[in-house]
């Protein structure tokens, strides 16, 4: 009986590929070239408009940071943080309560020989001459005002970019993808661009582009909302975005937070940041490696590297002095990395594990849980105080990553596989999968995603 399926198998591929006049899109991608003058032209044009939105986001760590400030002394005229003289030193030392590290008091104030709460307030000007928190007097009991305005800014952003998502084809700097046209039927439009990639890259298209195809049947006649009604009827789809959407939200929620906290570490705020700007870097660099890692290894193996070193900071908090914060910061900072790594890498994964036609959707929806996370991420570091607030945001920083890279096992492994086009495409690999370590699935390896299903519902009936 194996013997007359390989033969039926056999003898199908032969027909198709004799009777075949087709043209796979793929192929037709590999000869206009991966990186062509049409392809840095794009990078240039993406490039600018990035670079300058991402000044943004850091401006904001130096406007809301942290600035060291105490109680103005009431019956001192023109009362400053830093000693004026030996009188002023007197005045200050009797006036304002000393914390257990040495420090003054921030809030409190002695009247009459008790404490209590002050009112007004003098900051230190040797680092920065007016923040935020200065200005608008953000510190003791009006101090959560502080992630407030940070969550402002991140609802701004996820604001514009909804905006902007509204009007992005309307100014047609960028041309539509043709793989999600043909995904859509409209063959025309994306020959169109095809041929204009060619010219741009001087390659010689003599190809029949009218015999161009994806390898199934486009979804021309299917509205968006009947796509999406299939995206849920497929168990697997639906399992594999729970699980994206929920990295998307944590990744978001550990890098915003460590990012725009780096003040709070301790030592040099400028340091800090230095320090924070590396690992992002390198955490970058470091997707250049996912073409020989794979995505799925990689994926993982940044997100466990992060949990890991979150979880490490909480030695020097916990067991250690305050002359190994160098060493949390180092900790904190390779944390920093791993999830930067993952950052970079989450959108190219994100977008070869879902159908073409619902790319942009899932990739929307995906955006959506990261604005959630960013929007959040600024109040874990302000929700308690002393040893336990430095804690806490490492302790749920580990917690987390640990938790969706462990869920992230159930994603498959994308590098070098064929992207699919329709819903139906997924729930087709999952079926041939079950048949790939047989003797038979031999035959299948290089056929075309129609040809696999008709062979796969062969074996089905077959069995």
């Amino acid at each position: 009986m194996n013997i007359h399926w390989s033969q039926d198998v056999d003898s199908l591929v032969t027909s198709k590929r004799a009777d075949s006049r087709i043209m796979d899109y793929d192929d037709l991608i590999k000869k206009l070239g991966n990186f062509g003058r049409f392809h840095i032209r794009l990078y240039i044009v993406l490039f600018f408009p990035i670079i300058f939105n991402s000044f943004s986001t850091p401006i904001i760590i130096f406007f809301i940071g942290d600035q060291a400030h105490r109680c103005k002394i009431p019956d001192w005229q023109n009362d400053t943080f830093a000693i004026q003289s030996d009188q002023h030193a007197e005045i200050v030392n009797s006036s304002i309560p000393i914390n257990p590290d040495g420090k003054y008091s921030e809030c409190e104030l002695i009247q009459n020989g008790t404490k209590e709460k002050c009112t007004e307030w003098v900051y230190d000007l040797s680092t920065f001459s007016n923040t935020v928190p200065s200005q608008f007097n953000l510190v003791c009991d009006r101090n959560m005002f502080r992630p407030h305005a940070m969550t402002s800014y991140f609802i701004g952003y996820a604001a514009s970019t909804l905006f902007m998502s509204i009007i992005g084809d309307m100014p047609k700097v960028l041309p539509e993808s043709p793989r999600w046209l043909l995904s859509r039927g409209r063959k025309k439009e994306a020959i169109d661009i095809l041929k204009m990639v060619a010219k741009i890259n001087n390659t010689p298209l003599d190809d029949d582009l009218s015999l161009l195809t994806l390898g199934q049947k486009t979804e021309d006649s299917k509205p968006l909302l009947q796509i999406l009604k299939d995206l849920f009827h497929s168990r697997k789809l639906v399992i594999r975005w729970i699980i994206v959407a929920l990295n998307w939200f944590v990744i978001a929620f550990i890098y915003y937070g460590l990012t725009m906290n780096v003040g709070k570490f301790g030592g040099s705020l400028f340091s800090n940041y230095a320090v924070s700007v590396t690992a992002e870097l390198i955490g970058s660099l470091m997707c250049l490696l996912l073409d020989k890692t794979g995505r799925k290894p990689f994926h993982i193996g940044a997100l466990m590297g992060g949990s890991l070193a979150c979880f490490l900071t909480l030695i020097p908090l916990i067991l250690l002095d305050k002359s190994f914060n160098w060493l949390m910061i180092t900790f904190a900072m390779i944390g920093k990395l791993g999830v930067s790594a993952a950052f970079g890498e989450i959108y190219i994964y994100t977008c070869e594990l879902f159908p073409t036609v619902l790319r942009s959707f899932i990739m929307g929806l995906s955006g959506a849980g990261s604005r959630v996370g960013s929007i959040l991420s600024p109040y874990l570091f302000y929700m308690a105080s002393g040893t336990f607030g430095k804690i806490l945001p490492f302790l749920l920083y580990g917690i987390l990553t640990f938790v969706v890279g462990i869920l992230s096992f159930k994603l498959p492994e994308t590098t070098m596989t064929k992207l699919p086009q329709q819903v139906d495409d997924v729930n087709v690999d999952e079926k041939t999968e079950t048949f790939s370590s047989s003797d038979e699935s031999k035959n299948l390896n290089d056929l075309t995603e129609n040809e696999t299903k008709e062979c796969t519902e062969m074996i089905e009936c077959k069995d």
